[in-house]
């Protein structure tokens, strides 16, 4: 065969090779780019009032310290989830948890004030309402009406109220609890709390200079009214 035929027929082949690939695979169409499914936001607002009194505390700090159910407890540290109160107590601020969380705990803090937490929805964030109570220091001859709390105070671990006795050094004060809620059961421990708690609390007991804790013993009751007495021995 000529040369020349010969280069023509290898022409043809290759074209119909070419063909049949094309043929086999077709072009691949271009697949847009996944966008990340945003993360929903919750609005957290609130006021903090004083336990006590039943008003509205304005300069006190508010902060989401932990958010549960999210593949287990997490402690939570973001300065942009937080917000002092206004003049009216009122605060507000904007967090983007993750989607398997359900709850989160709220801290509030001002000077003056015992610091206190309290687990929230996020389903009620809006309609929270936190009560800190005002640190308390009673002198021998003072009677002073307070309230017990469920969670109010963080640092007892138990539902309790705590109170400071200053009196001059060497004296001893007498200090007694008691209730207008005849249901509830109230007592006092002086210093750190000891544990187990007993059965039968102390409604009087006697204490140098110091700490003062007044337990309350029945967790079913979320307020319980006290008045709490100092006398010197």
């Amino acid at each position: 065969m000529p040369n020349r035929s010969r280069s023509m027929m290898l022409i043809l082949l290759l074209l119909a090779g070419g063909c049949d690939t094309n043929r086999s695979n077709p072009p691949v169409s271009p697949v847009a780019p996944t966008r990340p499914t945003p993360v929903p936001t919750v609005r957290v607002e609130g006021v903090v009032v004083d336990g006590d009194r039943d008003g509205p505390i304005g300069g006190a700090f508010v902060k989401v310290v932990a958010m549960g159910w999210c593949g287990g407890d997490r402690e939570v540290s973001k300065p942009e989830w937080s917000a002092l109160t206004d003049g009216n107590g009122v605060f507000g601020f904007t967090t983007d948890p993750p989607p398997d969380c359900s709850y989160f705990s709220l801290e509030a803090v001002r000077s003056g004030y015992e610091l206190s937490r309290t687990r929230v929805d996020f389903g009620a964030a809006a309609s929270v309402a936190l009560k800190v109570q005002p640190r308390l220091t009673i002198h021998p001859g003072e009677a002073l009406e307070t309230q017990i709390i469920w969670n109010a105070v963080v640092n007892c671990f138990v539902p309790c109220r705590r109170a400071f006795v200053e009196s001059p050094p060497g004296d001893l004060v007498d200090i007694e609890v008691t209730t207008r809620n005849s249901q509830a059961i109230v007592g006092l421990q002086a210093g750190p709390i000891a544990y187990p708690l007993s059965s039968i609390p102390n409604r009087r007991i006697t204490v140098s200079s110091g700490e003062l804790v007044i337990i309350d013993f029945d967790g079913n009751r979320p307020v319980v009214p006290v008045t709490l007495t100092a006398t010197r021995h």
